[in-house]
């Protein structure tokens, strides 16, 4: 598990070429009307778990996967690990790698 700074994600996400293999997935509840990231997914995180066959096919040629809440502290991390936990069962089970979902051999 990586933890970005803000920056770093505005850097990523303000160049055309590391934002198309970037995906923000917003795990904020009802905080994510006050405001949010251009072009990210919400899924609040009581919706993740059902939602993550969706994702992983919406993001299965991204390079990084980047779960955002309010502080990073809570909800984000909760989300990546899930996330991650989800992808390697998806590459034992599914003989898919477990950086971008695709089929193996």
């Amino acid at each position: 598990l990586v933890y970005i700074q803000p920056s770093t994600l505005a850097s990523l996400l303000s160049d055309p070429e590391s934002a198309a293999k970037t995906a923000v997935i917003d795990v904020r509840d009802s905080d994510h009307v006050g405001g949010h990231i251009r072009g990210s997914t919400w899924v609040p995180l009581p919706q993740l778990d059902a939602r993550i066959p969706e994702l992983l096919r919406q993001n299965r040629d991204k390079d990084r996967v980047v779960f955002h809440c309010m502080l990073s502290q809570q909800r984000g991390p909760t989300a990546a690990l899930s996330q991650i936990h989800t992808w390697y069962r998806f590459q034992v089970k599914g003989s898919r790698t477990a950086s971008t979902g695709r089929a193996v051999g």
